[in-house]
């Protein structure tokens, strides 16, 4: 219905947030370059949760969780990824130029750079460097799409890119003079 069930303070600005659904909390990072990661207990919304903060590796920018996964933790401040299992750092992965965004799409994380231009694709298990692409400068933000297609928008470029599963650029199409964010919907 649109309307506010549950609160919690989080000690900070809650800026970029994922759901792991297994265990349904929700990760939140605490603003643009975080000093701190909140973990919310989500299961009862009425009754929020805060179940602890952690200090990621480096000043953390988004989150993301694929289903019954690792946690993604991207940089607001350095070139680095960092992975999480059971709370702790089980990798430190190479990256572009903060900060970068993350989504998912069956097995794979899919991680964007506006200042580099750059879409890297990641086995969202282990990490590992599958593919990259050239897109747009400006192109922060990343978000799977129905059919397995990645949409990548272009803030300061006014484009929006779509992408294969395999991070490959199939089309740019200019649509305004700025791009910040995209979704895909079907209409029934």
């Amino acid at each position: 219905a649109g309307r506010v069930v549950g609160r919690v303070p989080l000690g900070g600005a809650a800026r970029h947030l994922s759901l792991d659904r297994a265990t349904r909390h929700a990760i939140v990072a605490l603003g643009n370059k975080a000093e701190r990661i909140a973990v919310v207990d989500v299961r009862t919304p009425a009754r929020l949760k805060l179940l602890r903060r952690f200090a990621p590796p480096f000043l953390a920018h988004d989150v993301g969780v694929p289903t019954g996964r690792r946690l993604w933790v991207t940089s607001g401040d350095s070139r680095e990824l960092s992975l999480y299992e059971r709370g702790r750092v089980v990798a430190l992965l190479r990256a572009d130029a903060p900060p970068q965004h993350v989504t998912f799409h069956r097995g794979r994380a899919y991680v964007t750079s506006g200042d580099d231009g750059r879409l890297r694709v990641h086995s969202a298990a282990t990490g590992r460097l599958l593919g990259s692409s050239r897109v747009p400068v400006g192109s922060f933000n990343v978000q799977h799409a129905y059919g397995g297609r990645i949409l990548i928008p272009s803030l300061s470029q006014g484009t929006l890119c779509i992408a294969d599963a395999r991070g490959h650029v199939l089309r740019t199409v200019r649509v305004a003079r700025s791009s910040h964010d995209a979704c895909f919907v079907i209409s029934a």
